[in-house]
């Protein structure tokens, strides 16, 4: 297969991943984003509930007082960046390495598995049909005759029978 064939698969199955990532970062943003900012308001009340309640309580172990919690860890990325550049570009990336993927095995497929090429449809051959030699000629609508209808001992035409 030329290189050049085998580019345009690659650009195009990339292309088509590229759409196909737009349209499930865009599922991915309407649907999947409410639950999980649902989700994170829950933990954040559980553990703003937790942190009053758990101070100066008593260990099970030597009498002591609980430790306080791990300190708060400093965002690297903010929740607003995660859930659009963050969100867009892991699945815009996922659908263009599929893309691509799918692409490459086209194209590896393409000559070795039936006959069949881009661009171009094929129709095996058919022989045309031929109408049959002899008509039936009282029939207001032409159809052809029965095999065992042909043969008549004069030789003409036979009468149009069911």
């Amino acid at each position: 297969m030329h290189a050049s064939t085998v580019r345009s698969l690659l650009v195009r199955g990339m292309l088509a991943g590229l759409i196909a990532g737009l349209f499930a970062f865009a599922v991915a943003y309407a649907v999947g984003e409410p639950p999980v900012n649902s989700a994170i308001a829950v933990e954040e009340a559980k553990t703003s509930q937790e942190a009053p309640a758990g101070h100066g309580a008593h260990a099970g172990h030597g009498g002591g007082t609980v430790a306080a919690g791990p300190a708060e860890e400093e965002e690297v990325v903010s929740r607003d960046v995660q859930s659009t550049f963050g969100l867009a570009t892991g699945v815009l990336v996922y659908g263009v390495a599929l893309g691509g993927i799918a692409a490459l095995a086209f194209s590896f497929v393409l000559g070795r598995v039936g006959r069949f090429s881009p661009g171009r449809r094929r129709r095996s051959p058919r022989p045309p049909r031929s109408p049959p030699s002899i008509w039936c000629r009282s029939s207001s609508t032409r159809r052809p005759l029965r095999p065992s209808a042909i043969r008549t001992p004069s030789g003409s035409a036979p009468p149009c029978s069911s």
